[in-house]
């Protein structure tokens, strides 16, 4: 069996996005949950995990690269969810690729981030 990490924000309905996106993948049949973390428990029974930020994502690439075969990265993903802070490993990242400066105000930083 292959194994795919799945990184999504589901902007919009987590069921409709997993239907467009993985549809006939489940052989019983079973319908995809709306509750993003129903869809995560529901998925990994199937090889598929799902991770909802960049920043969650990247974390479980470097602990489990060896669970994974395949990525699928939501093209407009935020870099982290809201309530978290910016970890080191992604601003390393975005300070790299992007001459991404860390603003002193947290709202325009927010601005920048999403």
């Amino acid at each position: 069996m292959s194994y795919f990490l799945w990184i999504e924000d589901f902007e919009n309905s987590a069921k409709v996005t997993a239907t467009e996106v993985l549809g006939g993948i489940t052989t019983d049949g079973q319908q995809f949950s709306d509750n993003k973390q129903q869809l995560k428990k529901d998925l990994k029974a199937h090889g598929i995990y799902i991770e909802l930020s960049f920043q969650d994502g990247l974390g479980f690439i470097r602990q489990n690269l060896n669970k994974i075969d395949y990525i699928i990265l939501d093209i407009d993903l935020a870099a982290y969810s809201k309530g978290d802070q910016l970890n080191t490993d992604v601003l390393e990242l975005l300070e790299t690729f992007q001459d991404y400066k860390k603003p002193s105000n947290e709202t325009e930083e927010e601005q920048l981030l999403r």
